[in-house]
Parts: C-alpha cells; structure tokens; sequence
C-alpha cells in the first residue's frame, strides 16, 4: 500500500531527528573502543542529516574510511 508507506517514513526521519540532541550530549567513553564506536555512530547521523537536507545527491557516497589500514603503524 503506497499511502501508509510515507507516514512511515516520516515516522522514522522525525524519530532519527528526535534522537540526534541526545546522542550529540553524549560523551565518549575511556577506553578507545567506546569512543570510535561513538564517532562512528555521529557519522551516520551526520550522513543521514546530509542525504535528507538536499544539499548532496542521493547517489553520493561519503568516503568510508578503514580503520584497519596499516598504512598508519
């Protein structure tokens, strides 16, 4: 059903814009896990507030960077 599908998705766009204050308040934690976990978990949100304000094109992919490269050791 084509009519209850945008609802739902407003639905879900205003509960990730509702959970952003929270998780922004939040402060990382001791060990390095946490923290990355944390920055990781900032990155989607700020790649979900950029693929629905308009200003990046929807096939546009922010770059991913690997964490295990050894190109830094």
């Amino acid at each position: 059903m084509v009519c209850g599908t945008a609802p739902r998705e407003w639905y879900r766009k205003r509960s990730t814009l509702d959970t952003i204050p929270y998780e922004v308040a939040q402060v990382l934690g001791t060990g390095l896990l946490t923290a990355e976990a944390h920055v990781r978990s900032l990155g989607y949100t700020l790649r979900f507030l950029l693929r629905n304000s308009g200003l990046a094109a929807t096939d546009e992919e922010p770059e991913v960077a690997n964490s295990s490269s050894t190109a830094d050791a």
